[in-house]
């Protein structure tokens, strides 16, 4: 892999906030609409020194 992410051996997601299940679920009635959730987190990359 080349680019920002290069070398990183570990992704932590940390301090979550949000992030519950839409309201409808999906299906055929709901095609294409979109649904947004709050969410949010703080994610710390690792990779060897």
């Amino acid at each position: 892999m080349s680019g920002a992410f290069n070398g990183v051996s570990l992704i932590q997601r940390v301090a979550t906030r949000g992030g519950v299940a839409p309201a409808s679920p999906c299906g055929t009635a709901n095609v294409g609409m979109k649904q947004v959730v709050s969410y949010q987190a703080d994610y710390i990359f690792y990779k060897p020194v």
